[in-house]
């Protein structure tokens, strides 16, 4: 009975280590479910926006017959705009998936989301200032003629 006793004791104190490291790894995966939600969530709302800044870009592109200052203005459109579109497609292939991620530290994990999330963040007003660009200058060419 006397060295059961200290058996039990140690036993107790490893299985609440065990526990309570669980727990804080619960933690740490709701933690970097919600950044990463956060980073999908600014994907999600512009992605959409793909189809409206190509046709934006296919229709300034259909221009034709412009004296030269107006077709500087739109080339810088269109780069603009393809610009957009090459920094969503560039940032998507390289986004890591949660999953593979898992094998880093929490705190590399966390870094590197919110690290994406400023990288998204960029891509989306790159789009929509693009797209707002564009369109107001496809608008005014296509209404003057």
């Amino acid at each position: 009975m006397r060295i059961l006793r200290p058996i039990l004791a140690i036993l107790a104190l490893f299985l609440g280590f065990a526990c309570n490291d669980n727990a804080n790894k619960v933690e740490q995966l709701k933690e970097q479910e919600a950044l990463y939600q956060q980073v999908r969530e600014v994907h999600d709302e512009v992605m959409p926006k793909m189809g409206e800044l190509n046709a934006i870009t296919r229709g300034l592109k259909a221009l034709s017959d412009l004296p030269d200052s107006l077709q500087t203005n739109v080339t810088a459109a269109v780069s603009n705009l393809e610009n957009a579109h090459e920094g969503m497609m560039s940032w998507m292939s390289s986004l890591q998936t949660l999953e593979g991620l898992q094998t880093k530290p929490h705190e590399e994990i966390i870094t590197y989301l919110s690290e994406e999330l400023v990288k998204v963040e960029a891509v989306k007003s790159d789009m929509l200032s693009s797209i707002a660009a564009g369109k107001t200058l496809l608008e005014q060419l296509t209404s003057a003629k």
